[in-house]
Formats: structure tokens, C-alpha cells, sequence
């Protein structure tokens, strides 16, 4: 069992982060932000990025730390979900965030109308998913030392 401390800084703490890049920095033509205008919630995302204008982090933490970030905490909680059962359905579960992740950013080379590769991304998920592994490989352990 997760304990809640753990989902905070592997799950929860992650997830926000790469939001806080994404609204802090990103571009306003991203279609979150209209979301956040249809939702009435924009403005204090407009206050946040005025008191953020003088600084800017390097392109790589700007556009690849994020993708890095999701595909970690989205693994790290199919493992929460899915961690215990050694079946083909949970493997299909656990490995969807790296799938999708991985996956989208090579199907740029052949397709570049669906973005554009970029090897830091690709670099990014792999390491993302290799430390989710590790993670819930220790997490596996302190269950089994319980039981």
C-alpha cells in the first residue's frame, strides 16, 4: 500500500510541477489556455506569468522537463494501481504513460505534422520511465517486507 506521503512526492508533487512550467511559461496559444479562459481562470495564471517575466528557463526544463515529469508520475500511478497483479492487462496499464509518451514523440520523425521531434524529449521519457521503474521496484520491496 502507497502511503500518502509517498503518492504526494511521487504522484501529486510531480503532476504540479510540470503544470507550474506549463502555465508559468508556455506559450498562450496552447489550448489550455483556453480552457482556463473558458473556465473563468486565467487571470491568476496572467498574474503568475507577469511576475515571472524576467526569468525564463533553459528551452530543455521549458519544453522536456514536463513531458518527463507526466510520464513518470502517470507510470509511477498505473504502478500504484496496477503494481500488484502480474497479468498481461496490468503490464498493458503500467507501461500505457510510456507507450503514449515515448511513443508520440517518435512518431514525429516519420509525421511531422503531429509536432516536432526533439531527442531531448525522447530523452526525457526514457529517463522518466526508467526512474518510475526504480521507484516502484522499492516501493514492490517495502510491501513485500510488510507482508
Amino acid at each position: 500500500m502507497w502511503s500518502l506521503r509517498r503518492i504526494l512526492f511521487v504522484i501529486v508533487l510531480p503532476l504540479a510541477l510540470g503544470t507550474w512550467i506549463y502555465l508559468a511559461y508556455r506559450s498562450l496559444d496552447l489550448l489550455v489556455f483556453q480552457w482556463l479562459a473558458f473556465a473563468h481562470l486565467i487571470d491568476p495564471v496572467l498574474a503568475l506569468r507577469s511576475h515571472l517575466e524576467w526569468s525564463r528557463p533553459h528551452e530543455t526544463i521549458l519544453f522536456s522537463l514536463p513531458d518527463g515529469i507526466w510520464i513518470y508520475s502517470s507510470t509511477c500511478f498505473m504502478s500504484m494501481v496496477w503494481g500488484r497483479d502480474q497479468c498481461v492487462s496490468a503490464a498493458c496499464w503500467i507501461s500505457l504513460p510510456a507507450v503514449c509518451g515515448i511513443g508520440a514523440e517518435v512518431l514525429q520523425i516519420p509525421f511531422p505534422m503531429l509536432g516536432t521531434f526533439d531527442i531531448f524529449d525522447l530523452l526525457a521519457g526514457v529517463m522518466a520511465v526508467l526512474l518510475a521503474q526504480k521507484t516502484g521496484k522499492n516501493q514492490w520491496k517495502i510491501i513485500q517486507q510488510k507482508i
